[in-house]
């Protein structure tokens, strides 16, 4: 909702902040997805949860424990990259599991003019 509403606004990017209960942990709390915007970065969470897909092993990777401290940012590639840079830079496919307690995420996507 918040991507159309800056998209109808003209803007180019979402600043979300988005709050995951702690509740089957071990499933999946958001579906596996590719973002559609050019680059989406997001601050590492104290509590992880984020996923990213391993094209290569076809095998989920927490991205958090990839990273050193709280400070790390995460950047994920968007379709419309994959889209402009005819396929060398993949879009990141990820998900958000469930975490052993509730989690936060503050995520940056910025986006392309259609």
């Amino acid at each position: 909702a918040r991507a159309a509403q800056a998209a109808a606004a003209g803007d180019l990017s979402v600043l979300d902040l988005f709050v995951y209960p702690n509740e089957h942990a071990g499933l999946a709390n958001m579906r596996a997805h590719a973002d559609p915007g050019l680059l989406t970065l997001t601050l590492a969470s104290r509590v992880p949860g984020l996923q990213v897909l391993d094209r290569a092993t076809a095998t989920w990777v927490d991205a958090e424990a990839l990273c050193v401290g709280e400070e790390e940012v995460l950047v994920l590639c968007g379709e419309s990259l994959e889209l402009f840079s005819a396929g060398r830079y993949e879009a990141s496919l990820h998900r958000v599991r469930h975490a052993d307690g509730p989690r936060t995420s503050c995520v940056f996507e910025l986006r392309a003019h259609a």
